[in-house]
């Protein structure tokens, strides 16, 4: 519940404020600490309740759209054990409550730095302000480092956010070299077991986990991670289940090769034991080390963000425009007929994008048009993939 102090609509820079808005007006609400870009704002809990059952049955009906276009295409595959999937985009009843805006993964990101000690706090305060009115901007905090890292759509979205900081909350914040957020994924079957033993102020804890992960591609699932038992959840304990999905979910937000979070993964756990009185936190950690130590023999790959880019060209520039992608190592998909114009439908990887929109008004003296957005990710080469650990970890 949120108290709302004032409702207001705005003529340009004069506020008149009012009792009630009619549909299809532009509104001002004063007073709103928690709500987010993308949030439905209803009047009451009777509300509440109602936009709560109109969602689950909308998404009772998508689930069963979907098995039904599943089963007719045949590639429906029902598997006799309790899974916990782990998705972008995964409805909880209980959060949120009607669709909310489709924010896609970020695929730049940078360090941003406050001038000085003193101002951290401030800043750190505009950036949880600024992610409130932009879901498609994360921040993150590096454990390894201490350094706050940035991430966003692209490189006018970061430079945007950098001058709003500056503008609007007077903090002069500096921006680290601007670099593509990758993802790992695993290529091979690995089971591994890991036993944590510690005493800890006189209190004993042991437990057990045995698990097996094996490499699950091409799902276009982003962040796709599953979570399978080989027994049903009952005869674990669902808070010990709890744990153990905390702490190998936890292990997949950095991978073990340069620390970029791990995708396209089926983790199954075979067996788990522990001693009475162990704690959860215990369990979550062991899960965690398990996980990690099992990815380090799995042939960890590089994943690299694979971009849709359209560019509206004229047919003279057409050719240049082909042989600048072709440099860029991108993968024409179609080239179509728009009047006067040609239209290049193709992937490009986002790494040689960097600039590309200016690069593109100088290639054809500003009449060409682009527009590009992540497509999926693709296994990198072995060259390839030396090239960018080598230049992430300086050697």
């Amino acid at each position: 519940m949120e108290p709302v102090t004032r409702l207001m609509i705005a003529y340009a820079d004069d506020f008149k404020e009012v009792q009630s808005v009619s549909a299809g007006n532009i509104a001002v609400i004063m007073g709103l600490k928690q709500s987010v870009t993308g949030d439905t704002i209803v009047g009451s809990k009777s509300a509440l309740e109602v936009a709560k059952r109109a969602r689950r049955k909308h998404m009772k009906e998508e689930h069963l759209l979907d098995n039904t276009k599943k089963t007719k295409d045949g590639k429906h595959k029902q598997r006799h054990r309790n899974k916990h999937k782990h998705k972008q985009g995964e409805v909880d009843s209980d959060v949120p409550v009607l669709a909310g805006l489709d924010v896609p993964e970020p695929v730049f990101f940078c360090t941003i730095e406050a001038p000085s000690i003193s101002q951290q706090k401030a800043l750190d305060n505009a950036l949880a302000c600024l992610m409130r009115e932009d879901p498609s901007l994360q921040v993150r905090l590096d454990e390894d480092t201490g350094q706050t890292i940035l991430q966003g759509m692209g490189e006018l979205h970061l430079d945007i956010i950098c001058d709003r900081i500056k503008n609007e909350y007077g903090i002069d914040a500096e921006l680290g070299p601007l670099q593509v957020s990758y993802r790992e994924t695993i290529t091979q079957s690995v089971r591994e077991t890991m036993t944590l033993d510690r005493t800890i102020g006189g209190k004993h804890h042991h437990v057990t986990v045995d698990l097996e992960i094996e490499p699950s591609p091409d799902t276009g699932i982003p962040e796709h991670v599953v979570v399978s038992l080989d027994q049903p959840e009952q005869s674990y304990g669902s808070e010990m289940i709890e744990a153990i999905q905390t702490g190998v979910l936890s292990a997949c937000t950095q991978g073990p090769l340069i620390g970029f979070p791990v995708m396209d993964m089926d983790i199954q756990l075979h067996n788990f034991t522990t001693a009475p009185g162990t704690s959860a936190a215990m369990v979550s950690a062991c899960a965690s080390q398990c996980l990690q130590k099992a990815m380090m023999s799995a042939g960890v790959r590089l994943l690299q963000p694979m971009m849709h880019l359209e560019i509206t060209t004229d047919a003279e520039r057409l050719h240049s425009v082909l042989g600048d992608l072709s440099r860029r190592r991108g993968h024409v998909q179609d080239v179509q007929n728009r009047l006067d114009s040609r239209v290049v439908i193709a992937n490009t990887p986002l790494a040689a994008m960097m600039g590309y929109a200016t690069a593109l008004r100088t290639l054809t003296s500003g009449t060409a048009m682009c527009s590009l957005h992540l497509s999926h990710y693709e296994m990198m080469s072995a060259d390839e993939q030396k090239k960018v650990v080598n230049k992430m970890t300086g050697l």
